[in-house]
């Protein structure tokens, strides 16, 4: 068997959904490089239906070198799958909206001094 393409993670977490509106199929998969009370890696992966708090299991792994190969491994896995990045397509929309936001002008709100609390000091 072919082992897997090993993926360079600068980080610690990755988050991926899979969406599918017409099979109603709206998912999460959440994967975290955390330590535990004695100071052991763990692999902590959440997943579950997306608006619920779903499943979580904790793996423990030897160091962290070993746990981040864990996870890049079940990052491909869950692509292979249909899951995405949800942090690129959520930074994707949000741009755009964040733009559009950008060529308004910005007003400052009228300040009321009668109704504002005096302060104890």
């Amino acid at each position: 068997m072919r082992k897997p393409t090993q993926l360079q993670l600068p980080f610690s977490s990755m988050s991926l959904r899979r969406i599918e509106t017409e099979a109603n199929y709206h998912r999460f998969y959440a994967l975290e490089l955390e330590r535990d009370l004695f100071g052991q890696t763990l692999l902590a992966r959440r997943w579950g239906r997306i608006g619920t708090c779903g499943k979580a299991r904790f793996d423990q792994y030897p160091d962290e070198e070993a746990a981040r190969a864990a996870l890049a491994a079940l990052v491909l896995a869950k692509q292979k799958r249909g899951y995405r990045d949800s942090m690129a397509s959520f930074l994707g929309t949000q741009k755009t909206q964040r733009d559009a936001c950008h060529d308004q002008p910005f007003e400052h709100a009228p300040i009321d001094e009668a109704r504002e609390p005096t302060l104890p000091f």
